[in-house]
């Protein structure tokens, strides 16, 4: 290895060990208002109630059971990837079932997804808008910490990443079982 390389190797190394500490450390399973943890990745994407909304919530009366953090930063990853690589720059939030969906309008993903599920992965694409290639990395292992699955789909032009099985529709559910 060269002396770049290494030092990728080392700081993937050293991320991927602070990812988990955190999550096997304050990963903590509860109940979560939909709404409220819509408010808290607005405030993370500097979404502000005047400004024209790109984000479209299509219901804020679902609960979810999940880790409110975890699930914050995971939801605002894959909402920061959404609108960054949209054609619209919008994204609609909304629920199917048990799962909490993502989608956008976009190309298809160059590579085989698992691919961008790797730290500091980059498909070479459109150099403006690259990140450090952690965000994919980061969301499947927070969603996967909550014991969720993260799956995805391409349709007529249309990305949609599901959050499986987070949604609670019975919300008469006993809260203090938690």
């Amino acid at each position: 290895l060269n002396v770049g390389e290494n030092k990728t190797l080392n700081l993937a190394f050293e991320s991927d060990k602070i990812i988990e500490e955190y999550l096997n450390n304050y990963v903590k399973i509860n109940y979560v208002d939909h709404k409220d943890l819509i408010d808290n990745i607005n405030r993370m994407l500097l979404i502000e109630e005047e400004r024209p909304r790109n984000v479209i919530l299509m219901s804020r009366e679902d609960e979810i059971f999940a880790d409110f953090d975890a699930m914050s930063l995971s939801v605002k990853n894959l909402l920061d990837n959404a609108l960054k690589y949209s054609y619209d720059h919008r994204v609609v939030i909304f629920v199917e079932g048990k799962d909490l969906v993502i989608q956008n309008r976009g190309k298809p993903f160059k590579d085989d997804l698992n691919k961008y599920f790797s730290p500091f992965y980059s498909d070479g694409s459109d150099n403006e808008k690259r990140g450090l290639g952690l965000g994919m990395y980061i969301i499947k292992n927070m969603i996967e910490a909550q014991e969720f699955v993260l799956d995805y789909k391409y349709v007529d032009g249309n990305h949609y990443f599901y959050i499986r099985d987070c949604v609670v529709s019975d919300t008469s559910i006993n809260k203090e079982a938690s």
